[in-house]
């Protein structure tokens, strides 16, 4: 099964911001994430056998975590050359979230047989995955002009554990474990 932990976003703010986002690129090629599946990415596992699904369960359920604050400031993407291909609201650096990235990891690197990634963690929030972009300047007009939106904070509650079960309508999101943070 192809699992991933994350964190949950549920906020209006940055719901609205995306509909308002979607409304004026809706000519451009975007695959948007559902309003309701909304999350920060803490680890991508992949395929996951049963038993070791059963085994990050376990280790997640013992995590002791304060709730803290996330702030995010705007939009931004990554691109391909000189191509957007991800449009994703960004965060504050934020000690708390970065220490809790790395606990996760710890709890579960030693369960898995992920390949090591050096890669620095960069924590986002994506919104819509880019296919291609037709009118270049209109696309980053608006990023620019609505990035004010999605300045906001989120309190951060729960770790979610999830399977994510590709379809042709896009994923869904089953909830393995759902870990609250207090």
């Amino acid at each position: 099964m192809r699992t991933f932990i994350a964190l949950p976003v549920v906020s209006p703010e940055i719901k609205k911001g995306l509909e308002t986002l979607v409304n004026q690129l809706v000519r451009e090629k975007i695959k948007w994430v559902d309003p309701d599946h909304l999350h920060i990415t803490l680890q991508f596992i992949g395929d996951t056998p049963e038993p070791i699904v059963n085994n990050i369960i376990a280790a997640l359920d013992r995590l002791h975590f304060s709730r803290f604050a996330i702030q995010f400031t705007g939009l931004g993407y990554f691109k391909r050359g000189k191509f957007p291909k991800v449009l994703f609201v960004k965060t504050a650096p934020s000690k708390a979230l970065q220490t809790l990235y790395t606990t996760v990891k710890g709890l579960i690197d030693p369960l898995t047989e992920l390949p090591e990634d050096n890669r620095e963690y960069v924590p986002h929030l994506t919104l819509g995955r880019i296919k291609y972009v037709k009118d270049l300047d209109n696309f980053y007009r608006t990023v620019d002009e609505l990035s004010s939106v999605f300045d906001t904070s989120l309190s951060i509650e729960r770790v979610i554990f999830y399977q994510s079960i590709l379809t042709s309508q896009g994923p869904i999101y089953k909830p393995l474990l759902i870990k609250e943070i207090k």
